[in-house]
C-alpha cells in the first residue's frame, strides 16, 4: 500500500522517484503509475526528469498524425463515421469536421453516413 508522501524520509522518496521512472522506462502508462503510486502526473514527470527517462503524457499518435490517419481512412475504406472515429479515439462528428474540411480543400472524400460501430451495434 502506498504510504502518504508526508510518511516517506527524503531517501524513500528518492527511492519511490526511482521506482517510478523505472515503471515508466518499463512502458507502463501514466494512468496506471499515477495510481499505483497514488501521484500526480507532474510528480510522475518531475521522477522522470530526475531520473533521465523520456516521459509522454499521451500514448497515443500525436494529433496531426491522427488526423492524416484518419484522412487515409475517409479516402482508402468505405467505413462508417462512427467505426473510423472509434478505431481512431475520436468522435463520429470530429471525423465528420475532418471529412467535411478534407472536401473543402478539394480532396475527394465520399459523403457516408453515421452508421453502425465496428461491434455491429
Amino acid at each position: 500500500m502506498t504510504r502518504h508522501v508526508t510518511d516517506l524520509s527524503w531517501q524513500d522518496r528518492i527511492e519511490r522517484r526511482r521506482q517510478i521512472a523505472a515503471a515508466v522506462s518499463a512502458g507502463d502508462g501514466s494512468q496506471a503509475v499515477s495510481t499505483r503510486f497514488g501521484v500526480s502526473i507532474s510528480t510522475i514527470r518531475d521522477a522522470c526528469r530526475e531520473f533521465g527517462v523520456r516521459f509522454a503524457v499521451d500514448s497515443r499518435p500525436k494529433k496531426k498524425y491522427r488526423l492524416y490517419a484518419i484522412l487515409a481512412d475517409l479516402i482508402n475504406t468505405a467505413d462508417s463515421l462512427v467505426a473510423i472515429g472509434e478505431r481512431h479515439g475520436v468522435s463520429k462528428q470530429r471525423v465528420n469536421q475532418i471529412s467535411e474540411l478534407a472536401r473543402t480543400a478539394g480532396i475527394k472524400v465520399e459523403k457516408r453516413k453515421q452508421g453502425p460501430r465496428s461491434d455491429g451495434k
